[in-house]
């Protein structure tokens, strides 16, 4: 699939030191600022030069720890020497100093001591924030203020909390250099109020995820505890061998990093390896931990054998997010930008604007790495250029990274001397993507149908399993994973699959009351069983089936009564749909049919088109008109016009123009043949013409039939050449297309047809 990207600005920063990161900060009053981590200038991005000075926060910098901003850019957040938190609002320009404990002073102090870089997160309300190290000693801060925290001068109150880890999870040392650290406030509708935070680090030849997720509860007085968060540890690892490609363990800073989606939904975890080709980035589901790995197909070397030297310049240096969790933005220490979906699918990007044209191509340089010899290169050894401590002692090295705006579609790339601002089309969204890579899809599939025919026709053996045989093979493996059984303390590392971690039932972000799971997990357990077929004789079976039916009314009478209710509870009606699928399908399996219905008209050439093979749809929805045409009957002009519309939407679908004009045109012949004009001004047609044509027999068709076809054609072709929103119906839930001068409801069932693919 391919992106283009609009290049909107690339300018120099008009100051002599490197900048790591780059943020937008403010909401209503919105800048863009360069940090480190003691750092903090403003930048104009026309002319590249910086404001220096940030009144409120002068006097603050010199004794600064570690920056941050919150993840909608609302905030910006220090930790000072003293232990103290800072916490400063653009919009309305307020500072709040946050009082510190010794705990937290203490760990201030042994971080500058021994080097040791500190992590901070603050919540999009200013309300919350996360301090921790490396080694997982974490504190947390929470503002008792009832009222907006902005709203307050000076000082804020609020308490700290030592977060101590349980004993039963693994947590990374001191001596761990690789160490990929990483924290995120979410609240959404699937996770509630929380906080994820995952350390990412090698132990022997695994990989090891220790996860802490603090979960706020919705009221907090109807709890006795007196936090008003629930705290839990979670730990997963992973066999390196069994991913694909194998990997190996790599001690060395930057080694490993990690990146929650903005939805909390997902973990992106780059495993930077000493082969290119190997180096990958694992997508963690963070509600059942189901991993995909996404190929960075050798982050653009072209090399077998890359030198020793160059090897860090292949790796992941940052990554990013888009605001809609869709796009992971990845920037090489090569400078190279990359996209990847949330499903690990490298995409081809294609750039223009401001003289930067690049692509179509998976990786874009916009900030080339400059590399040059110092003199006392030649007597390094050259297995120590792997370490990270040569380039961290380089001050004035480029400082790669990527940065993707909280709530619109722009990226910021940037090496440190100069900053790139990008923008996403205007129209990509989730289900534009998913519509394109089912088009994606459709086409290389097709590729692969000719392909087969010419391998046929050639006289070629195939060895090929059937769509449906591979379905029922996915089906079989979905129950595999619905019916496992709890993982002892030996079998908690992913080994079974290359590139799927499977989850632990005690252990689940999603924490649902006591109360609630105890009075569904017995049930649930039990409705993962598929129906299982037993033998009995024929009263026996006679007698479970009169029990079984009447299982079955009272659980769909059940289903009633809750709909009726007002305040529904929706675990409660998860459980009884449950209930009321594994009944049906108990009683189907026997051969029993639970309710009278009339026979259905054939909906085969339907099932086709929705599994791609649309060829045979047309094939069959042609049979079908040939079946009517014999027969007759009252229904012969509905059925004509829901099969001649499916046979038009079905070209148009697949963007053959051609195909679908033809169709028409032979309709319009058709009733100004009934029109009675002279011959000299209309061709007469015949059943052997429509045979030769392909297009069949039209001679018997309708006239409203006729007429439904020619009218969806032109509306279509009018909606194009006014550069109107393309549609159609799926085949189906057919209708005519609606006139353009009448503005429609909007349309559940249509399918967006892309314009600039109709040539």
């Amino acid at each position: 699939m391919e992106i283009k990207l609009d290049v909107l600005i690339s300018t120099s920063i008009k100051q002599r030191k490197p900048w790591p990161r780059i943020s937008w900060i403010g909401q209503e009053k919105e800048a863009i600022f360069l940090l480190d981590d003691k750092r903090i200038n403003e930048i104009n991005l026309a002319s590249g030069k910086t404001k220096k000075k940030i009144p409120r926060l002068q006097s603050l910098l010199k004794n600064v720890v570690v920056l941050t901003t919150s993840r909608n850019g609302a905030w910006l957040a220090g930790v000072l020497t003293t232990g103290e938190l800072f916490l400063w609002n653009k919009d309305q320009d307020c500072l709040k100093i946050v009082p510190a404990i010794k705990e937290s002073r203490n760990i201030v102090a042994a971080a500058q001591e021994c080097l040791m870089r500190l992590h901070l997160y603050v919540s999009g309300d200013g309300r919350k924030a996360l301090l921790t190290t490396p080694t997982a000693c974490v504190f947390l801060w929470e503002s008792t203020e009832h009222e907006n925290i902005s709203s307050y001068k000076n000082s804020s109150s609020g308490r700290w909390t030592q977060i101590l880890p349980d004993e039963s999870v693994m947590l990374p040392s001191t001596e761990e250099k690789e160490i990929g650290v990483h924290a995120a406030f979410i609240q959404n509708e699937i996770l509630g109020d929380c906080c994820l935070c995952s350390f990412v680090f090698y132990s022997g030849e695994c990989l090891v995820l220790t996860f802490l997720i603090l979960r706020w509860h919705e009221n907090t007085f109807k709890y006795v505890s007196s936090l008003p968060y629930q705290i839990h540890w979670i730990q997963q690892t992973c066999c390196l061998v069994n991913l694909v490609p194998p990997c190996v363990t790599v001690k060395s800073r930057g080694a490993l990093l990690c990146a929650f989606a903005r939805d909390g939904l997902i973990l992106a975890v780059a495993v930077n390896q000493t082969d290119p080709k190997a180096t990958q980035i694992l997508f963690l589901n963070t509600l059942n931990f189901v991993t995909v790995s996404g190929s960075l197909k050798g982050c653009s070397s072209k090399n077998s054998m890359v030198p020793s030297k160059f090897i860090r310049s292949y790796w992941v240096g940052d990554m990013s997010w888009t605001p809609d969790s869709l796009f992971l933005a990845c920037m090489l220490k090569r400078g190279s930008l990359m996209l990847l979906t949330c499903m690990g699918e490298l995409l081809t990007l294609i750039t223009s604007g401001c003289s930067v044209e690049f692509g179509p191509a998976e990786f874009i340089p916009f900030h080339p790495l400059i590399s040059c010899r110092q003199r006392h290169s030649f007597c390094q050894d050259s297995s120590q250029s792997l370490g990270s401590s040569a380039s961290e002692s380089d001050l004035m090295r480029q400082r790669f990274s990527v940065a993707s705006h909280s709530r619109l579609p722009y990226l910021i790339v940037s090496d440190g001397y100069m900053i790139t601002v990008l923008r996403f089309p205007n129209n990509l969204s989730s289900s534009g993507f998913i519509r394109s890579l089912l088009l994606d899809s459709t086409r290389r599939l097709e590729n692969v149908r000719r392909n087969l025919l010419n391998s046929r026709s050639k006289g070629r053996p195939l060895c090929l399993r059937s769509l449906m045989s591979l379905k029922a093979k996915m089906s079989e493996k979905t129950m595999d994973l619905l019916d496992y059984e709890e993982p002892s303390d030996d079998e908690k590392q992913f080994c079974d699959s290359p590139s799927t971690f499977y989850s632990q039932r005690v252990h689940s972000f999603v924490v649902l009351d006591e109360s609630t799971t105890q009075q569904f997990s017995s049930l649930k357990s039990l409705l993962r069983e598929p129906p299982r077929a037993v033998n009995h004789d024929a009263k026996t079976e006679k007698r479970l089936i009169v029990l079984w039916r009447l299982l079955y009314k009272k659980v769909v009478w059940y289903q009633m009564q809750l709909n009726r209710q007002v305040n529904k509870n929706a675990e409660e009606e998860s459980v009884v749909s449950s209930l009321l699928s594994h009944v049906q399908a108990t009683l189907q399996s026997s051969g029993v049919t639970l309710e009278q219905h009339f026979r259905i008209n054939s909906v085969s050439g339907e099932e086709k088109f929705l599994l791609g093979s649309y060829r045979e749809s047309v094939d069959i929805w042609k049979r079908s008109l040939c079946e009517i045409k014999a027969k007759g009957g009252k229904r012969t002009c509905f059925l004509q016009s829901r099969y001649y519309l499916a046979i038009l939407f079905c070209h148009l679908y697949q963007y053959n123009l051609c195909e679908a004009q033809g169709l028409c045109d032979h309709l319009v012949g058709e009733i100004l043949r009934r029109s009675q004009l002279s011959a000299s001004q209309m061709e007469k047609f015949s059943d052997t013409k429509y045979f030769q044509h392909e297009l069949w027999m039209v001679t018997d068709v309708h006239t409203e039939t006729a007429m439904a076809v020619i009218r969806s054609m032109a509306r279509f072709m009018a909606a194009y050449f006014t550069n109107q929103l393309l549609y159609i119906f799926p085949p189906h839930s057919v209708d005519i297309l609606h006139p353009l001068h009448i503005k429609q409801g909007i349309f559940s069932k249509t399918i967006e047809i892309c314009c600039a693919l109709l040539l």
